[in-house]
Order: C-alpha cells, then structure tokens, then sequence
C-alpha cells in the first residue's frame, strides 16, 4: 500500500480495491483486467483533482514525500551507460553523495546528486541524504574532471542540508563546501531541485512538486514559533515569498 498524506486520504479507498483486483486477476481465476483500468483511470483523475489546487504546506509535504524518485532513480529514468565514480582521494567515499559519467540523449554527461534510502537501513547507510566533506569533496572532484574533458554538469538535489557532526566540522566542512560551490560558478552545470534545499548554479529546474528553501520549515517554526500547528502558516508565508523572488529574478 502506497503512503498517503492527509489531504490524499480519499484515494485510500480507491487504492485498496485496486490492489485487490489486481491480485485477483494475478492468481489468474477470474480476469479482472477491465475493472483493473477502471480504478486506475478513477484513481488518475482523482489525483488530478486533488492536486490542482495545493496549499503551502500540501506542496511541502510532497516535497518531502517518502515515496518520491530519488538522484538514482531519475539517474535510471534518463540516462544511460550510468557508471559510478567513487571516493574524494583524501578520506573515503560518502554514500550519501552519488555521481559518475553517463549519457544523455548521446551527451556524454557528469550527473551528481545526494541519494536517500527508503528503509531505515538504507536511509541508515546514506546518513540521510547529508552529505559529510568527503561527499562534497567528491563532488568537486568530478566536477574538475568534467571540466578536463568538457562535459556539462547535472546536478539532482534533494538533501535536508550538510551533515552537522562534530566529527564533520573537524574534517573542514565548511571549508569543502565553500570550495565546490565556487567551482560549480565556473563549469556549465544546470541545478534539478527533486526535493527541497538551496544552491548556487547556472541554471536551475525545480520539479513540479519540488521545494527551494533557505531554512528547512519545520527548523524555522522550532526557531521562531515553537509550535508544531505553525507548520502550515509558515510554510505558505514562504512559499508566497519563493514566488516573489523568482518573480523578480527569474532563473536564466
């Protein structure tokens, strides 16, 4: 059963007698192939409705949504010949930080991005998607490397922020992200936003259901608000407030 959030809550119905239909008609005793399309169609313009008209706080949620697509999985959806490239040549390799060379459309390309996990042990093994100084500094490395063989940079982001470790400070945290983020002014790179965070580019695409955020809304209301029930009040004063800065300056 897929994860639901609260305003998804009337498919939840729908869903379950899809998914008994399908095993039904998988056992192979009766075809139900017809009611199969008919639930499926219904649930699809359900979604539709559901999703035309979202708060502040709902797109958040998405944003955030345990079963969204993560770097690999887009990496699967668009590319070809991926191969993944590991280490930063110093400390080790940061598994939260995923790149390597792939190809698009016949462009040779270097693809970097954070990955997530979806069962705790995974989620475990991936620190959560934040990245230690050997995550960034493996990215800065194969952002170099794709500059040495003139390869354009694509970025898939979706990370909560850098891991804040004593252990990650002492091994210069600050000072590797500082490094990449300088170097990635001087390469032809573009910026997919999958989730939610912030990062300098030369040019961004923030997904449809994305999130591009200077503070993680729920550390915002534990910093000013204190309450959980400002959650969905913040989260619309800063999506209003993300409309107005790419209104006035707009991706080039």
């Amino acid at each position: 059963m897929a994860v639901l959030l609260d305003f998804e809550k009337p498919l939840e119905e729908l869903l379950e007698q899809l998914e008994k239909a399908q095993a039904t008609h998988d056992k192979g005793n009766v075809d139900m192939s017809d009611t199969v399309a008919q639930l499926t169609k219904k649930i699809n313009n359900e979604k539709k409705e559901l999703y035309k008209n979202l708060t502040g706080w709902q797109k958040v949620q998405i944003s955030r949504h345990p079963d969204r697509p993560y770097t690999l999985d887009y990496i699967a959806a668009i590319a070809k010949n991926f191969i993944e490239l590991h280490g930063d040549r110093n400390v080790g390799d940061d598994k939260a930080m995923v790149g390597g060379l792939a190809q698009i459309d016949n462009q040779n390309v270097m693809i970097i991005g954070q990955q997530k996990g979806r069962t705790t042990k995974e989620r475990q093994y991936r620190n959560f998607g934040m990245p230690n100084p050997e995550g960034y500094r493996k990215a800065l490395r194969l952002m170099r490397m794709a500059e040495k063989f003139n390869m354009p940079v694509i970025c898939l982001i979706d990370t909560p922020g850098a891991f804040p470790g004593l252990e990650a400070e002492e091994r210069g945290q600050g000072e590797a992200i500082a490094k990449r983020s300088g170097r990635y002014q001087a390469i032809a790179s573009v910026g997919f936003f999958q989730g939610r965070q912030i990062v300098r580019k030369t040019r961004t695409i923030l997904a449809n259901k994305g999130g591009l955020k200077v503070i993680v809304i729920r550390k915002a209301i534990h910093i000013g608000l204190h309450r959980k029930k400002g959650f969905p009040s913040l989260a619309q004063v800063m999506i209003w407030a993300l409309l107005r800065i790419e209104i006035c300056n707009p991706a080039r």
